[in-house]
């Protein structure tokens, strides 16, 4: 006989599907840190008698939290990459409806400045360039998640290791059942305990992190 349930103390804006009743939960009215992205706000409810009820989002955050990735692989210079970042938290804020935005950014992506940015003080004079740049947003961190640039179709032609490593990467995210078990025999070895949920997707995007730290490690040392 219930029309709509609006449920509390959960921090997440959670709507179930448009079937009656609705089941919503707002969320909290502010973001407290990283962990709670996102608009936040209230809903506004109208009651349609034998209708589903109309929501209608309000925010109401002073301050928005963002996670964000930027992709490198086009910037060939720290102005580039500082221009990157801009026109990335513009996009982001034109959908939270938040005048004032801290972001946490992660840099990834093949690129030339990979060099560069693992420099001591780097990371942070970007940051800080980025901070100075419009007052409104504010960087909180700034993580190198970048690799060096690599042509792996040579790198599969060029020495023994590369090309059956490269192999073997590729056979283990073509099965993702299979890299699941692997993971899961891995954490097992070591008393860590794996995440039930992780999915496919993230599964491929594990594999695809640890192909390019084992190529951007044989780089390096075969630079020294």
């Amino acid at each position: 006989g219930f029309d709509y349930w609006a449920l509390g103390h959960i921090h997440r804006r959670t709507v179930n599907d448009e079937r009656c009743p609705r089941v919503v939960f707002s969320g909290c009215i502010q973001g407290r840190d990283i962990r709670e992205t996102g608009p936040r706000g209230v809903y506004e409810v109208t009651l349609c008698g034998d209708r589903p009820p109309r929501l209608h989002f309000i925010p109401t955050a002073s301050v928005v939290w963002e996670r964000l990735e930027i992709d490198t692989s086009l910037c060939s210079n720290i102005p580039d990459l500082v221009a990157a970042i801009m026109r990335e938290q513009f996009a982001v804020n034109g959908t939270v409806s938040c005048e004032y935005m801290v972001s946490r950014i992660t840099l990834t992506g093949a690129t030339p400045l990979h060099d560069v940015l693992v420099r001591p003080g780097v990371l942070e004079e970007v940051r800080e360039t980025v901070n100075d740049s419009y007052a409104e947003f504010y960087c909180d961190a700034l993580v190198d998640r970048t690799t060096a640039p690599l042509d792996r179709e040579a790198l599969r032609t060029e020495g023994l290791f590369p090309s059956v490593f490269l192999r073997a990467s590729d056979a283990m995210k073509a099965e993702p059942a299979r890299a699941m078990d692997y993971l899961q025999e891995e954490f097992l070895s070591r008393n860590v305990p794996m995440l039930s949920s992780l999915s496919e997707d993230q599964v491929q995007r594990l594999a695809d992190e640890a192909t390019s730290l084992v190529l951007d490690l044989l780089v390096e040392g075969e630079d020294d």
